[in-house]
């Protein structure tokens, strides 16, 4: 006789894969219930008994893939810090690439399914308001030193690019890496890493060199003019008064 508890996470577990196929096709928005459930074979009572609601459904999703990814960047980062060099534009890209390729080779048609979601995720995220994006709330809410850490490693390699500049390019970093992995040509039918490991890491190199050329690159003209503006009025604002 089967156990309860296995039944029972194995539904679950049915479900989110069900969720992240559907999710990634449809979107956030686009995605209804009826579709899921009639992908995992289950009926829309299993969605509220397991996960209560869509969004703790999306959010069980993101927890399942996320924590992998977010526990591997913080361990990659302590173990940089630990070695007392000084970061370059590679070593923030290697931060946020090398653990979704590692969740390939180790989770196979499961890393692709969830990179694929959260790549949906993240461009729905654009069209809401800034910060509202679920898996934005959730990784804020679980490891808020991620982010923080890596912005100012960025600072350190990339001391000649405004600071508001170089949150941008942190976050197209961001959306070119999920945008380029999710969409590759290998990444379009199910996972044999055995078969795609040599291709997936020549891409991933390929993809490396790009994302650091592009956080590297020179200020541009107006970037280096709305500094130059921001620095005088810091420097108007401590002059005392007389």
């Amino acid at each position: 006789m089967a156990n309860p508890q296995t039944v029972k996470n194995d539904t679950k577990s049915t479900i989110m894969d069900a969720a992240e196929i559907v999710m990634a096709e449809h979107g956030m928005n686009g995605a209804t219930i009826r579709e899921i459930t009639a992908r995992a074979g289950v009926n829309i009572a299993a969605i509220h008994y397991h996960f209560k609601s869509r969004d703790g459904l999306v959010k069980a999703i993101i927890g399942r893939g996320g924590d992998h990814v977010s526990r591997r960047r913080i361990q990659m980062i302590a173990e940089f810090d630990g070695s007392g060099a000084r970061p370059a534009p590679m070593d923030i890209v290697n931060f946020l690439v090398d653990p979704m390729i590692e969740l390939l080779e180790e989770k196979g048609e499961a890393g692709r399914r969830f990179l694929r979601f959260i790549d949906r995720l993240q461009f729905d995220r654009r069209h809401q308001p800034e910060g509202s994006g679920l898996h934005i709330q959730e990784e804020r809410k679980y490891y808020p030193e991620i982010r923080q850490r890596l912005t100012r490693l960025a600072e350190q390699a990339c001391p000649h690019v405004p600071e508001g500049a170089l949150k941008q390019r942190i976050t197209m970093v961001i959306d070119t890496l999920l945008q380029s992995l999710a969409n590759a040509e290998f990444m379009s039918t199910e996972w044999a890493s055995d078969e795609r490991r040599d291709e997936l890491h020549s891409y991933a190199g390929n993809l490396k060199a790009f994302l650091a050329a592009g956080l590297a690159a020179p200020a541009t003209k107006v970037e280096a003019r709305n500094q130059a503006g921001q620095k005088r009025e810091q420097e108007a604002r401590t002059v005392p008064q007389k």
